[in-house]
């Protein structure tokens, strides 16, 4: 089986970013892309086009990053919106170091949380900013994207990716979380198909590729890397008796992983899951009730074991083509 992945949203929308601030010509935008990229996308083009009002519905990626973006962006005035469960994301980290700096920010509801209203100044991105322990690691990339003199006791290879983007070493990637749900199917199913991910690299920064390993050793699923991609498959081995987990720079992976542990009874010792419950939904409270909460991760998880979902449009926001593969693969789920 031949299983086309999308692209990752995390270093697309880095670079859409970087382009934008370099006044280059953003990287073209199709509807197989994953939502957030065109969220991302269309929000810069509207910034453009002087629109008072930009919503990102529920893509903290451009929350984060616009924010940052829109404070150094002298002469504009917007407002910076999102849907309900966004303005109930933090951002106030974020917003503190950019005032440091001298941005013009303001809360227009709760303290500390979107929506924003925003008037680009020039900012004195000399100015050291000291920000430790960020609840998401994006509120650093936001502020390197914009060239701020930014220290930190966070490392992450997330960080790592924007500094690449901001040395000109990236190009697009086909995207490791979204082939972790393949891994899960495989491991939750008496099934010896081969899935085949093209283009799909172990050279890479993502930091969720360490799904290939963590599948491999505890519930037997064998990676296989070629030329023109890698393939997956299961092998004869037992399951793990239980698995330790330190999710600090893989959280995309919590729901996967937990879910696969969940079906096949092997505890789960996680750590490093501060930031899941404020993602796009409460992901260490979506798993143990097992709902999706409109939550394309959730979503993706819990189709792939086997559960019952109410809302599959959300998964859009990261893998446009996951429904169509899914049941051409699995047409009797």
């Amino acid at each position: 089986m031949i299983v086309d992945l999308p692209i990752n949203k995390s270093l697309a929308n880095r670079i859409l970013i970087r382009q934008a601030l370099c006044g280059d010509r953003l990287l073209p935008i199709s509807v197989s892309m994953p939502q957030d990229v065109q969220i991302l996308h269309q929000a810069l083009q509207d910034i453009e086009q002087n629109k008072p009002e930009i919503y990102v519905d529920n893509c903290g990626t451009a929350m984060r990053f616009l924010t940052a973006y829109l404070a150094q962006y002298e002469g504009k005035k917007v407002t910076l919106v999102g849907c309900e469960r966004m303005h109930h994301r933090p951002i106030g980290q974020l917003v503190e170091a950019l005032q440091s700096l001298g941005a013009n920010i303001t809360y227009l509801q709760k303290e500390g949380f979107p929506p924003l209203l925003i008037e680009g100044k020039r900012l004195d991105k000399t100015k050291p900013i000291t920000l430790n322990n960020p609840l998401s690691t994006q509120f650093i990339s936001a502020l390197l994207l914009i060239g701020a003199n930014v220290q930190t006791n966070c490392q992450s290879p997330y960080i790592t990716m924007t500094k690449q983007v901001l040395n000109g070493q990236v190009v697009l990637e086909k995207d490791w979380t979204s082939a972790s749900y393949w891994y899960e199917y495989l491991a939750l199913h008496d099934t010896q198909q081969t899935i085949f991910f093209p283009h799909l690299s172990n050279n890479t920064t993502q930091p969720d590729q360490i799904v290939a390993d963590v599948f491999e050793k505890a519930f037997g699923i064998k990676t296989t890397y070629e030329k023109e991609g890698c393939s997956i498959a299961k092998f004869q081995k037992p399951h793990a008796e239980k698995l330790k987990m330190d999710f600090q720079n893989c959280p995309d992976l919590y729901p996967t992983i937990a879910i696969t542990c969940q079906r096949l009874n092997i505890p789960l010792l996680a750590s490093g899951t501060e930031a899941l419950p404020y993602k796009e939904s409460n992901r260490l409270e979506s798993c143990k009730q097992r709902q999706t909460n409109h939550d394309h991760r959730m979503a993706m998880a819990l189709l792939m074991a086997d559960y019952a979902v109410d809302d599959t449009d959300c998964i859009a926001k990261s893998y446009p083509a996951f429904m169509q593969q899914f049941q051409q693969i699995c047409p009797k789920k």
